[in-house]
């Protein structure tokens, strides 16, 4: 029996500790055979507790507001595009808030939720971005990675985008973007 009353085959390596070794090659052999042992969900137990305390990127509380509009191109509503707005941080509040996103309907109507699911977006200025999810406009083929699909609006609505929209407190249904070729 160990001084703690367990047999040591139940204890396996934590025994080592309870006899009283603090230091040495048998400590060692504890630290080694606890992280063989134990090494993953202690690493996810630490990796959870970092995210825990870190929060999820927010630096303190944000408003939200209901955010709606349209997605047009050439003049013609745009129905299943992707629209993402992204709060811009400041030297103050680097981190406003989470971004938000939504799908137009067939209609090419769009009302903003958070990717917490919240309904809205954060009050402020925000980049936005436009992506068509619907039949490409062309295909090309890669010898490595198969097809190809190339995005059917022009990189300035989405990977370059320059769009902005300012969010007011008291929320829009005017978010319309007007999209040309």
């Amino acid at each position: 029996m160990t001084a703690a009353g367990y047999p040591p085959e139940l204890l396996g390596s934590l025994a080592v500790h309870d006899i009283g070794i603090r230091e040495g090659p048998l400590h060692h052999q504890f630290l080694f055979n606890l992280s063989r042992r134990h090494g993953g969900s202690l690493a996810f137990t630490i990796a959870w507790c970092c995210y825990t305390l870190a929060g999820c990127g927010s630096s303190g509380p944000y408003e939200l507001a209901p955010v709606s509009g349209g997605v047009t191109l050439n003049g013609k509503a745009v129905p299943h595009t992707q629209i993402i707005f992204q709060p811009k941080g400041t030297p103050d509040n680097p981190s406003p808030g989470p971004g938000s996103t939504a799908f137009c309907d067939d209609a090419g109507r769009f009302e903003l939720k958070t990717v917490r699911g919240e309904p809205g977006a954060v009050v402020g200025p925000h980049g936005v971005q436009i992506y068509a999810h619907g039949p490409a406009k062309s295909v090309a083929k890669d010898a490595d990675d198969g097809p190809q699909v190339k995005e059917a609006f022009p990189a300035k609505y989405n990977v370059e985008s320059q769009l902005t929209f300012d969010v007011p407190a008291e929320g829009s249904a005017a978010a319309n973007f007007e999209l040309t070729e």
